[in-house]
């Protein structure tokens, strides 16, 4: 879930390797005396970031699902805006997606009852500046959701939604055809297999594709299971498919994370290994879901004594790719919003570098970037004070790669109907990739003579920016084009 035209450049002739420097903490929420929880971040097309949580004032009762969102990435916020409606109640768990034209979709656990609680959704169409009221519930009348993910297609014609449903204590899943304004029956997603199932989360992989992964709690080696839907959320693939784990003994609640790069999923969690140690896991599926790492890959360093906890996954594309987490050290304040950053597919991990080391508290953060500056927020809540907080994270190492100079040359840009590429390099790509500027990938061009390709866009694709990726052994080169219709 990527996006952005803020601060676009031209990625010819250079490579990123390790190395991210954060500024300074930013407050993002603008309550007096706010009472705060989840967070999650997304950035649009248009390059606006968007963060949303639950905030309001005590008692709890009143809190509400808000967001806001920043044009100039991240340094000024706007006055923050009420995405839940009036009759929302305690919500939880909120989740945020987009599709390629900006429109954002929003799910959380909420406690209006009558069960008392079930899973709603909101959506906004001009960036989060208005939303949807009433909000529309997506479980079904009668029965309970909690916890729940989304995930939205291309173009925003189909909506699927994963949430656990407390009276088995089993995955399903609802899904929309109009926008989100009506949604299916409940659909079961998690097998009978497990004794409970907890903590989904849901992305799109392309064509009619959707892969859902959760913690499970049956008599296994492993701790998170998934599934895959290649009918658009109808019906999934039981039994569910095993997720290789570490060594503990659990997994931290709602630990669990998911990110598709256009041709990659990767998935993030944390592992209770005792009492006064977690440890952050990665792997990867290049199948939509269907096989995993055989050994999920250790992010943190052993550091004795330290918990962590609610986090993120972001990556730039399928090398490229960013965890976050709060790391308690020493069992006790501060609290710290860390990243790690790995830049060869998530085989080794970078030490961890502070977001907040002036603030040292944070309770849940999330990471999101921009697919062609490599510029990220990470935003995390701060439960001592309420804040609501960012940092703006720079990539600040890289080189020139001076044996190939690789260059893409678009014959016009903008365009309208088609544009051809001509690819100058010692070393000549077989394929592009065409990505949308949330890295989601939209086509792949095959060569049609040594270093010429062309693009024409199907009816489905939106105008807008473009970005056009070609990989070689050597090196990795992108460049921009736009779209008009």
């Amino acid at each position: 879930m990527t996006r952005g035209i803020l601060q676009l450049l031209l990625l010819c002739s250079s490579v990123c390797i390790a190395g991210i420097s954060f500024g300074s903490e930013i407050r993002i929420d603008t309550h007096l005396d706010p009472l705060t929880g989840d967070v999650d971040v997304i950035m649009l097309p248009s390059g606006r970031f968007v963060v949303v949580w639950e905030g309001g004032e005590l008692p709890c009762q009143d809190l509400k699902v808000v967001c806001s969102y920043s044009d100039d990435f991240g340094a000024t916020w706007n006055w923050n805006i009420q995405v839940s409606d009036e009759d929302a109640s305690i919500p939880q768990f909120t989740r945020l997606v987009c599709d390629s034209s900006g429109t954002l979709y929003a799910v959380w656990e909420d406690w209006r009852g009558p069960e008392p609680y079930a899973v709603y959704f909101s959506k906004s169409v001009d960036g989060g500046e208005n939303w949807l009221w009433p909000n529309v519930r997506i479980s079904n009348e009668g029965q309970t959701g909690l916890g729940p993910g989304i995930a939205v297609n291309n173009d925003g014609s189909v909506l699927v939604s994963v949430f656990v449903r407390f009276s088995d204590l089993r995955i399903y899943s609802s899904y929309s055809t109009n926008g989100g304004y009506t949604w299916s029956a409940d659909t079961p997603v998690g097998d009978f297999i497990a004794e409970a199932q907890y903590y989904p989360e849901v992305e799109w992989v392309g064509g009619e594709t959707f892969t859902a992964i959760w913690k499970d709690e049956r008599d296994t080696e492993t701790y998170v299971y998934c599934s895959v839907s290649e009918d658009n959320g109808q019906s999934w693939l039981q039994p569910n498919l095993p997720v290789p784990c570490g060594e503990s003994q659990d997994l931290l609640i709602k630990s669990i994370d998911l990110f598709w790069d256009g041709s990659v999923l990767h998935s993030f969690w944390i592992e209770v290994v005792n009492e006064v140690i977690d440890n952050v896991y990665y792997s990867r599926s290049e199948d939509n879901g269907f096989t995993w790492l055989d050994d999920p890959v250790q992010v943190n360093y052993n550091t004795p004594n330290t918990k962590r906890r609610y986090g993120g996954i972001w990556a730039r594309n399928s090398q490229e790719i960013y965890a976050v987490w709060c790391s308690i050290y020493d069992l006790s304040y501060p609290i710290y919003a860390v990243c790690a950053v790995s830049t060869d597919s998530g085989q080794t991990w970078s030490d961890t570098l502070r977001a907040n080391p002036n603030s040292g508290e944070a309770d849940r953060c999330d990471i999101f970037g921009n697919v062609a500056s490599g510029e990220v927020i990470l935003a995390w809540s701060n439960q001592v004070n309420g804040y609501i907080m960012c940092s703006r994270g720079y990539d600040t190492s890289g080189f020139e790669h001076e044996t190939s100079s690789p260059n893409i040359q678009a014959s016009r840009n903008p365009f309208t109907e088609s544009v051809s590429f001509t690819v100058s390099s010692t070393v000549l790509p077989e394929v592009l990739t065409v990505l949308n500027t949330a890295g989601r990938r939209v086509e792949t061009l095959n060569s049609f003579a040594p270093g010429n390709f062309i693009w024409t866009p199907s009816p489905s694709v939106v105008p807008g920016v473009y970005f056009v990726r070609g990989t070689t052994e050597e090196i990795s080169f992108t460049s921009k084009v736009i779209l008009l219709k």
